[in-house]
């Protein structure tokens, strides 16, 4: 025969329902034990009412603590057998926390003083706890020890607990695997029940044990059916198995309901029945039984990981609290030292006292600070987001007032530069007062951006745009100044670049490369030579392109550890052989390149010069985005009438000559809100352009006045700010679009003619 083995849980099976069980069944003999000594029976009767209505699973370590109170307090009283029962008690909150090494401690110190002070019945318990706590701790050989004793005892006081300790031991032999000794002890307990059983015990014990014996007898015959089918003797094997054969499955799992084994002890059965059939060539009823085996073992293994669960939480607990126990324990020793060589307790007790209420009044006092302080707080988070809004007002203003006369002289340059025919030195003139109007307007983006801190906040506006145009454009504004330093600019620009307009942020990306223009002429020597490339790297997927920028100076170099500082905001440079500079260039060219998901990479060497490369992937502008010079102007049937609103004389000169460039247009102006008003309810505009930063009325308090007065009519913000700064509002106001200044013309004029028809069938 061979022995089929299913899967066996690694640990002990420890469920609350053994452990709480045990713990019935001694208390309800512990109720007898009154008669043996004189004690307290309130503070008995008190300890067995918290075991009764008070212990759960959630309070274990708080059980703990009252337990070991007890045990304090009935040893100032001199209170012997409360003083062992509560050792005992303490032993089974142990067992409920699965702690069985404590447990077992706790019990052979209740076992030590139930013998010195002559309690034998209390011993009888304390044993058979002492017993099975060893074979929950799988301490096999301590049970093997303890067992002749614990039969002895409970045998001597006709017991249900000689059928328990009887079990404990078979239980042991079996998760032992030791099945030869197995074998031999069931076949001595068989033969002898008929000597020892209850059968032969009182009348008035005996009627109480009928359903203990049952239970006992049941899970007896399991294991030594189990034991007879490992035997070598066969006549025993089949005697195993026509034991096992005849046991009823539900009557075993009705009087094994309170053993915390059941359903391994099920699974057994069934595993032996299978492995029976098995043999027989009865795969049916084999594949049946070993289903239900399994089936028993699942079970089995869900209220494991039930009960590990149930403890998990209360074995952290009692750590948490083992610990503060020790250190109370270790302040309590030094309490006694003190109280040995002080013997002025009462002081030191009103020294507490004073203490804990001077600490008290600490308290109290530092919580009205806390609250008052939590109230400045608020009110301070109030006045910093009150100075935050002031803070963009502010930039919003002096954004709006550096911006204006760069705005105007922009358009000046321009508006003469269109109007005449200059030649010469003239000429250069013109494009070195374009140049020195842009360069202006770089930095000032530059200071507004960092000190407005809006890098978070600025989004990229991405249009189609001649790369190469940008980059030659580019070029010739840093030529202006490198020739006066005697510095060459060579530009290398790969031709396939010229192959497709790219969609991008073109005022970012000039930003960009001035800022590296300029900084490294900065750091150039007379005579020396800045290299200006751009190369596609690879073709992407989905319509984008990779360039990868170098800029390069053959300069004094970068030291290696100042490479990393150069990109910090107002940095600068100290040395003195270069020029000096407010230090945001570089700033801007790192937090810009971000905004394209690119990084900044810097090779320097001293003496030998510096490159700044990076790259960025672009999409490829599709035709119909090509708004500028791809499709013709068409234009306007129509007169158009514009009315431009701005607060500067010089924008509104500039402004009005924008204007009138474009074809079948008439232009009115007004330097305030109030003023456009009173011209809207004057004359019919088939478009007006508004500044946003006014005195008095602003242009979002304006809009919403015009509105109300001409619904039908257009209306376009035309401001210094940056569009995305102020679309979301401009919208909600009823603007149409949002210009940013300075502007593309060409852009500027298909927006005037595409605008400039009035809105029909609109009511305010």
């Amino acid at each position: 025969m061979k022995l089929k083995v299913y899967f066996q849980l690694p640990l002990l099976l420890f469920s609350a329902k053994v452990v709480i069980t045990t713990l019935l069944v001694t208390l309800s003999c512990f109720n007898s034990f009154s008669h043996q000594k004189t004690t307290n029976n309130e503070k008995l009767d008190k300890d067995h009412e918290y075991l009764d209505n008070h212990l759960t699973q959630d309070n274990l370590v708080e059980a703990i603590g009252y337990f070991r109170n007890a045990i304090e307090e009935s040893k100032k009283d001199g209170d012997s057998l409360r003083f062992v029962r509560n050792y005992n008690h303490l032993g089974i909150v142990h067992l409920l926390t699965r702690n069985f090494e404590a447990a077992g401690e706790n019990f052979e110190i209740a076992l030590k003083y139930a013998e010195e002070y002559g309690y034998e019945f209390e011993k009888l318990y304390m044993i058979h706890n002492l017993l099975e706590s060893y074979y929950f701790n799988q301490s096999y050989d301590k049970v093997d020890s303890l067992f002749t004793r614990a039969t002895n005892i409970s045998y001597e006081f006709k017991n249900s607990l000689y059928f328990k300790n009887l079990l404990v031991f078979i239980n042991a032999a079996y998760k032992n695997s030791e099945f030869e000794e197995l074998e031999n002890f069931t076949d001595s307990i068989y033969h002898t029940l008929d000597i020892h059983g209850p059968k032969n015990w009182p009348d008035s014990v005996n009627n109480k044990l009928e359903s203990e014996f049952k239970s006992f007898q049941y899970e007896f015959d399991l294991f030594r059916g189990f034991s007879y089918t490992q035997s070598k003797d066969q006549e025993k094997v089949k005697d195993g198995y026509q034991i096992l054969l005849n046991m009823n499955q539900d009557s075993l799992e009705y009087y094994l309901q309170k053993n915390d084994d059941t359903f391994n002890k099920l699974s057994l059965l069934n595993s032996q029945k299978s492995t029976f059939y098995e043999d027989q060539g009865e795969i049916g009823k084999s594949l049946f039984y070993s289903k239900l085996a399994n089936d028993y073992q699942q079970k089995a293994i869900s209220k494991y990981l039930v009960a590990l669960s149930n403890t998990g939480s209360t074995i952290g607990l009692m750590t948490k609290f083992e610990s503060e126990r020790s250190h109370l324990l270790d302040i309590n020793e030094k309490n006694k030292q003190i109280q040995h060589y002080f013997m002025l307790i009462m002081i030191l007790i009103l020294f507490i006292l004073g203490f804990l209420f001077f600490h008290s009044q600490k308290v109290k006092a530092s919580s009205k600070k806390i609250a008052s302080i939590n109230q400045d707080l608020i009110h301070a988070n109030i006045e910093l987001l009150k100075v935050d809004e002031e803070r963009h007002k502010f930039f919003s203003i002096i954004s709006h007032e550096l911006k204006t006369p760069v705005y105007g002289i922009s358009g000046i340059v321009e508006r003469i530069k269109s109007e005449g025919d200059f030649n010469g030195k003239v000429k250069e003139d013109f494009n070195t007062l374009e140049v020195i109007s842009k360069y202006m307007s770089l930095l000032i983006s530059n200071i507004l951006r960092v000190t407005s801190f809006d890098f978070r906040e600025v989004k990229l506006v991405n249009e189609p745009h001649d790369l190469f145009e940008v980059l030659e454009n580019n070029i010739t504004a840093i030529e202006l100044f490198s020739d006066k330093k005697g510095v060459t600019i060579i530009g290398r620009f790969d031709q396939s670049i010229k192959e497709n307009k790219l969609l991008f942020d073109r005022v970012l990306l000039d930003q960009v490369f001035m800022n590296l223009l300029q900084n490294a002429l900065k750091y150039s020597d007379t005579g020396g030579a800045i290299k200006f490339e751009a190369y596609e790297t690879r073709e992407i997927p989905n319509q984008k392109k990779s360039i990868r920028f170098e800029i390069s100076d053959i300069g004094k170099g970068i030291a290696p550890e100042e490479i990393s500082k150069i990109f910090d905001a107002y940095r600068g440079n100290n040395d003195q052989n270069f020029e000096k500079g407010i230090g945001l260039g570089l700033f801007v060219v790192k937090e810009n390149l971000a905004k394209f998901n690119s990084e900044i990479d810097v090779k320097s060497e001293i003496g030998k010069g510096t490159t700044f490369s990076f790259e960025i992937d672009f999409d490829i502008a599709q035709s119909s985005f090509n708004r500028t010079d791809e499709i013709p102007f068409i234009e306007p049937m129509h007169p158009i009438h514009v009315l431009v609103v701005d607060d500067s004389e010089l924008n509104l000169l500039v402004s009005k000559k924008q204007v009138k460039k474009i074809t079948n247009t008439t232009c009115d102006t007004a330097i305030s809100g109030a003023i456009a008003l009173d011209l809207v309810k004057q004359k019919k505009y088939d478009l007006i352009l508004l500044d946003i930063n006014m005195p008095e009325m602003d242009g979002f308090d304006t809009c919403k006045e015009i509105k109300k007065i001409d619904p039908e009519v257009n209306v376009i913000a035309l401001t210094a700010l940056q569009a995305d700064q102020v679309i979301s509002k401009a919208i909600s106001v009823g603007m149409e679009l949002v210009i940013s200044k300075p502007f593309n013309f060409d852009y500027f004029k298909r927006t005037v003619i595409e605008y400039g028809k009035r809105k029909t069938g609109v009511t305010s």
